[in-house]
């Protein structure tokens, strides 16, 4: 019984250390870590604000397609019009709900529908920002549904060629457009 007693002490003693060495090393990085944020918080704050350097941020894109407007004007015209005329059904509410969708229209992740529960919904919000249009629900049926204004420059072009496979026409959406904007100031 010694044997085995005196096995389990040097394992212990063995583990002992081990955790012992351990605890030394992760001090050390840590340590280590901490020292280089200081030097890294030390730098940015000497730096002098660069106006010329570019913001990943703010980087404007160039609107893809060829059209007059820019995609946020055109879907807070289009997908209204589309839902009046009835030019769109359920199979398209599902798409515009769905991922697909969302990845084809490059919204970054955001639906480009949301059912509508009401204005005080938190799901409007994502990091704090409203990623959805304050204007009158779309309606199909008896469901209603928020659009996403989060529809970037490169998605113009497939919102575009999705609008005319609906029924809209690039001179009656320009049209459209110009209206709206004549009557709004």
């Amino acid at each position: 019984m010694s044997k085995v007693s005196d096995k389990v002490a040097a394992f212990a003693s063995r583990l002992n250390a081990l955790e012992m060495e351990w605890l030394a090393i992760k001090n050390e990085v840590e340590s280590q870590f901490v020292q280089m944020k200081l030097q890294l918080d030390i730098a940015d704050k000497s730096k002098p604000e660069d106006a010329s350097r570019p913001k990943v941020k703010s980087q404007a894109k160039e609107q893809s397609g060829n059209f007059p407007y820019p995609v946020g004007l055109l879907v807070k015209v289009a997908f209204p019009e589309l839902f009046r005329r009835r030019l769109v059904n359920a199979g398209d509410i599902a798409y515009l709900l769905s991922k697909k969708a969302t990845k084809d229209f490059r919204t970054r992740g955001y639906a480009v529908l949301r059912l509508y529960v009401g204005e005080d919904d938190p799901g409007l919000y994502a990091c704090g920002h409203r990623r959805f249009y304050k204007m009158p629900p779309l309606e199909l049926g008896s469901k209603k549904y928020h659009l996403s204004s989060q529809f970037y420059p490169e998605s113009r072009d497939a919102v575009l060629k999705w609008i005319y496979s609906h029924g809209i026409k690039k001179n009656d959406l320009i049209s459209l457009i110009e209206q709206t904007s004549n009557s709004n100031g």
